[in-house]
C-alpha cells in the first residue's frame, strides 16, 4: 500500500509538472536548478510577476522550509523514494516585492529523501517539484518542473 501512495504521489506531481508546461521559463517566475553536488541543494529563484510593489509572508517562499514545496524523487527503476519529514520552524515576518523583483535562495536537499544518496551511486535519480505561489505574486496556480539529480562520483 505504501509503495502505491508513493507512485500516486509521483504521478500527481507529473500531472502538475505537465500542466504547467512553462514553468522553468522566466515567465513563469520560478526557476528550479541544482546549486551544489555536494552537498546537494537546489538552487531557486522566483520574479514577482505583479503589476504593483506586494507584500506576502515569508514562509510562503519556496525555500522557506522543506514543507514549502511539493517534492517526488523517482529512481531511474521507476521507484519512489520515501520522503521525510523533519519538523521544521517557518520563516517569520513579511517581505515586499517589487514588479519584476527576483528573490532567491537554496535548499538543502540532505535529509528529505530516505536512501537518496544511496539511489544516486547506482544511477540517476528523477526529482520532481510543484510550488503553490502567494496569489499576490500573479504567477498562477502552481508551477512545477523535473530535474535531473545526476548519478553521483564514487569518492
Amino acid at each position: 500500500m505504501a509503495r502505491f501512495s508513493r507512485i500516486a504521489l509521483a504521478l500527481f506531481t507529473i500531472v502538475v509538472c505537465l500542466r504547467t508546461s512553462e514553468a522553468q521559463s522566466e515567465q513563469a517566475g520560478i526557476r528550479v536548478e541544482i546549486s551544489s553536488q555536494n552537498p546537494l541543494s537546489l538552487h531557486v529563484s522566483l520574479r514577482s510577476g505583479a503589476n504593483k510593489r506586494v507584500e506576502i509572508y515569508r514562509a510562503q517562499l519556496p525555500w522557506a522550509t522543506r514543507y514549502s514545496m511539493v517534492w517526488a524523487v523517482v529512481t531511474a527503476d521507476g521507484q519512489c523514494l520515501e520522503r521525510l519529514f523533519p519538523v521544521e520552524d517557518g520563516a517569520v515576518g513579511r517581505i515586499s516585492l517589487e514588479p519584476g523583483q527576483v528573490l532567491s535562495g537554496d535548499i538543502g536537499l540532505e535529509g528529505i529523501f530516505k536512501g537518496l544518496d544511496e539511489a544516486r551511486r547506482k544511477s540517476d535519480v528523477h526529482l520532481f517539484w510543484a510550488y503553490k505561489p502567494p496569489q499576490e505574486l500573479n504567477l498562477g496556480r502552481w508551477s512545477g518542473g523535473w530535474i535531473l539529480l545526476p548519478q553521483s562520483k564514487p569518492k
